[in-house]
This record gives structure tokens, sequence and C-alpha cells, in this order.
């Protein structure tokens, strides 16, 4: 198996390389926790950049513990999703200061959320992300105005991002173009459902 090319096994995600160390029912649940935990403490410093204390707090604990997550608790795609959080914190940042730190951590984020497997998860999530960066831009008048410096340092964070993690995007290219999926006519028969 081509586990480069295979992004679902998720052999580049930092949590599961350190629960593939030591396999135990007490690391795996360790493995589950820690997922919810990152959800809500970048849930928690997204928030605490708009809100006091208290509701920021309130937020983490609320997406951390939402019905969404608890639902699919054991599912492999919400080690993606739980860094929607962390997308939005890493696009906040960069919008208010391109120091090298936010740039890092935007770099840092994008690559979590390709590694960790799950591209459509992947592609959901960064997908938001550069939403929020759009509406941001052009709600806020101070933004708009360095709109193009903004546009170059999120593109600069992506593009480093993909960099980091072609290892894992080139297989991944070459193995889609070989994958077998019924979404083609030619690997169902030729039948079309309409």
């Amino acid at each position: 198996v081509p586990l480069a090319a295979n992004m679902q096994s998720a052999v580049f995600d930092p949590l599961v390389v350190a629960l593939s160390l030591h396999l135990t029912p007490t690391t795996y649940n360790l493995f589950i926790l820690l997922r919810l935990l990152l959800a809500g403490l970048c849930t928690y410093s997204f928030l605490r950049l708009f809100l006091p204390f208290a509701p920021a707090l309130a937020g983490g604990i609320t997406c951390m513990l939402s019905g969404y997550y608890i639902l699919y608790l054991t599912m492999p795609h919400l080690s993606v999703d739980v860094l929607v959080p962390a997308v939005l914190l890493a696009t906040e940042r960069v919008l208010r200061s391109q120091t090298p730190r936010n740039i890092l951590f935007a770099v840092l984020v994008v690559w979590l959320v390709i590694v960790c497997g799950m591209p459509e998860s992947a592609l959901m999530a960064l997908s938001f992300g550069y939403a929020y960066f759009i509406f941001r831009v052009l709600s806020e008048s101070s933004l708009r105005v360095h709109a193009l410096r903004h546009t170059a340092y999120t593109v600069l964070a992506t593009v480093l991002a993909c960099m980091l993690a072609a290892p894992l995007l080139l297989p991944f290219a070459e193995f889609m173009k070989l994958s077998f999926d019924t979404h083609q006519a030619a690997n169902v028969g030729g039948l079309v459902s309409i």
C-alpha cells in the first residue's frame, strides 16, 4: 500500500504517529481526548481575540463538546475537522499582524490540515478559512486598504505549507489518477445513474 499516497491513513499526522508508537486503550483514549482539547483550545484562543475571558472559555468548551465532535468521536476525519478553529485563528493572526511567528503558525496549521489525512475534510477546512479571510478583508476598511499585502502573506503561508506537505501531496496526485471509485462511469460498467 502506498501509505504516502493514501492520505486517509494519516501516516504523517503527529497525533497518529504518537499513538502508533504505543497503541493501548489508554493511549487511544488520550488520542481521542487530545483531538477534542485541540479544538477547544484553538476555539478559545480565536474567540479571545474578540471576546472577554468567560465568553471565550464558554465558546471553547461548547466547541470541544459539540454534538458533531461527540457523535463522530472515533472517526478518522475528525483529526482534520478539529483544526477548523485553528485555521480561523491562524487566518485572524495573519490578518492582524504579519510577523514571522504568525506566518509560521499559519504554515503549521495549513500543513497539519493537509497531513492529517482526509482530503475532503481538508478541502472543507481550508475553504472555510479562505472564505473567512475574504469576508474579513471585505468587511473591514482597515484590512481592505492593505488587501494585496494580506493576500500575499496568506498565499505565502499556503504555498510554504504545501511545499512541506509535498511528500504527501505529490504521491496523492499520482494515486488519484490510478484510483478506483464509483464516480467514474467506466468503473461501474458504464452505467450512469440519473
